[in-house]
């Protein structure tokens, strides 16, 4: 049944949106008549969201005509869903994993917990909540209803990046631990060893640093990029 589904939902994505969320005005519309754009800045944007290839939301949001609180504000008002602010949010590892981080990834979405009025239903965060391959994803891999949410995609993603992020740093560790067991003594005793340059959990350290300096060049947030050296020191 829920393959079915699945391939419904893509070949009638259209007819399926407006069944679930009925026949709203156009979030772009919308936001003209909010009066947060012009029309011809929407225009300038269903342009660049044709050339990249993107989402209206990110595209507005990245050109600076609209604020990531006016474009959640409209989306949920549109769908007549809500918001979730994921700052601080403590996300379950077992959901994570029952939903696995592939999809996390793909479909921008993290899992919220169980919704409290049916636990048949799983609420979920996603940066596109009228990505209905996205929900049956879930709904496939879970067994379980959606009821999605809207976040951001900066927001969601910084979850996954928290949380795999941590855990891939944590293998590392434990793969050269294992590899290295009874072989080295004391690090201060092997600090001109440079051998541990290649260590997996060098490596590690220094591209999470590389990859959030990336992700943050273009913010207010920058991570010092010392080095890890083969004696644990930075330079």
């Amino acid at each position: 049944m829920s393959a079915r589904l699945g391939t419904y939902a893509k070949s009638n994505r259209g007819i399926l949106i407006m069944a679930i969320f009925g026949n709203r005005i156009r979030v772009g519309d919308l936001l003209v008549q909010k009066g947060y754009i012009t029309e011809d800045q929407l225009s300038q944007a269903l342009e660049e969201q044709r050339e990249q290839k993107g989402k209206l939301g990110e595209v507005l949001i990245n050109m600076g005509l609209v604020t990531e609180e006016q474009f959640s504000g409209v989306i949920c008002a549109q769908l007549g869903i809500d918001s979730v602010d994921l700052r601080g949010f403590k996300p379950d590892q077992e959901l994570l994993d029952s939903i696995g981080e592939d999809i996390l990834r793909k479909d921008v979405l993290v899992p919220l917990g169980y919704d409290e009025n049916d636990y048949n239903k799983l609420k979920v965060a996603m940066s596109d909540p009228m990505n209905l391959g996205a929900i049956d994803d879930v709904q496939i891999v879970t067994g379980m209803e959606v009821t999605p949410v809207y976040a951001s995609a900066v927001a969601i993603n910084a979850v996954i990046d928290k949380v795999y992020g941590k855990r891939q740093a944590m293998e590392a560790a434990e793969q050269f631990q294992a590899e290295h067991a009874g072989e080295f003594g004391d690090f201060d005793e092997v600090e001109d060893d440079e051998s541990l340059n290649d260590a997996p959990i060098v490596k590690i350290v220094n591209t999470v640093l590389d990859e959030s300096n990336r992700r943050c060049s273009s913010g207010s947030v920058y991570i010092s990029k010392k080095r890890i050296s083969s004696h644990g020191c930075t330079y």
